[in-house]
């Protein structure tokens, strides 16, 4: 079965962790910000190979990459870190995803994760609410269902969407937030089954 770049990003959150239940601990310590973190390449908007060159940058404990085989094909790089890839103000993210064009090489989408704390996802609603123009969650247009809920979507200037993600109340697994970055026209694409294009 084909999973999505998040469903994926918990499951090799369990996998760096001992266990999935030292996940709660995992969120304590991403509460101390490590300044040597880079931003996340949020602002880049998508911007063709500055986001590739700046998403490949960014440090890793572990990497695990999939494609599929819809067309127009995608590839997913997914990155992760406890010790954090990178930082959104002054929350450490300690998963992120690349999502291309296989043919082109083109990203479609960027997803940043951390462990879902209340107070950190509060810190980056308001921190993207105050950054960029809030859209109606109806802005978001779902093909089929998620794991996560919206809290909030913004819009960059030159017209990406960021949108914050929180679990959906019973969720099995690591419980992430997430933030994730895709050009309107990409809803789609980013979010089509891929059980049925296998």
């Amino acid at each position: 079965m084909k999973h999505s770049p998040a469903l994926l990003a918990s499951a090799l959150m369990c996998a760096l962790a001992t266990a999935c239940a030292a996940s709660e601990g995992v969120a304590d310590k991403a509460t101390a910000v490590d300044s040597t973190l880079p931003e996340c390449p949020v602002a880049a908007e998508l911007a063709g190979g500055k986001s590739i060159a700046a998403f490949n940058a960014l440090p890793r404990q572990l990497q695990e990459k999939m494609d599929d085989h819809c067309s127009p094909a995608t590839v997913s790089s997914m990155i992760l870190s406890h010790e954090g890839v990178c930082r959104i103000g002054n929350v450490p993210m300690t998963a992120a995803s690349l999502t291309s064009l296989k043919d082109s090489g083109e990203p479609v989408a960027l997803m940043f994760m951390a462990p879902y704390r209340p107070d950190t996802h509060a810190a980056l609603q308001a921190l993207l609410e105050a950054r960029y123009a809030k859209l109606p969650l109806s802005a978001y247009r779902r093909s089929v269902p998620v794991h996560q809920e919206q809290t909030t979507i913004v819009s960059q200037p030159g017209g990406t969407m960021v949108i914050l993600g929180k679990p959906s109340e019973g969720m099995p697994g690591a419980w992430m937030s997430s933030i994730q970055q895709l050009a309107p026209g990409n809803v789609d694409l980013v979010n089509r089954d891929l059980n049925r294009c296998r």
